[in-house]
């Protein structure tokens, strides 16, 4: 909220959609520690928690060893495969394997409903990588920078404008 106390009904909501992935995450958790430590790559792997809800996992290297992070994230993309409510997202140093309730887009859309019930809301959506687009899209306007991933990736027609 905006006071920054949780959002009780936002938390209860996730709490109750987390429940299903737990037991799945719990031992994705385990089974990528041990590989790492079997295979010595120094990958750190843990769970990402806030207000006491375990969100999603992790594997960061802090020798910036993306070899050893390439082989985690093909251990978990073989381990998620048949799983429709995990999937895997790498960016640099950041290997994660995420329920697919925890969403920017989930959480855009649910802000705008609870806003939009008081009365009419203007969104701005700012996002510089191509996986900000999916929450962006639920906004009035949209905003990225230059320099980022987005407008990198737009077609040639429209970049020609720098």
């Amino acid at each position: 909220k905006p006071d920054g106390t949780p959002d009780l009904l936002w938390h209860a909501r996730m709490l109750h959609q987390l429940e299903d992935v737990q037991t799945t995450l719990q031992g994705l958790l385990e089974s990528a520690q041990e590989f790492s430590r079997i295979h010595n790559l120094g990958a750190e792997i843990y769970w990402i928690e806030e207000d006491g809800l375990p969100l999603y996992l992790v594997a960061k290297h802090r020798g910036l060893d993306m070899d050893a992070l390439e082989r985690v994230r093909q251990f978990w993309l073989a381990g998620i495969a048949a799983l429709e409510n995990l999937y895997l997202f790498a960016n640099g140093n950041n290997v994660a394997v995420l329920p697919r309730c925890i969403s920017k887009r989930a959480a855009v859309q649910y802000v705008l409903e609870r806003e939009k019930a008081t009365g009419p809301v203007l969104s701005i959506g700012l996002g510089d990588s191509v996986s900000d687009l999916e929450f962006m899209s639920l906004c009035d306007f949209l905003m990225t920078p230059r320099a980022g991933q987005v407008f990198s990736t737009l077609p040639r027609d429209l970049t020609a404008f720098r």
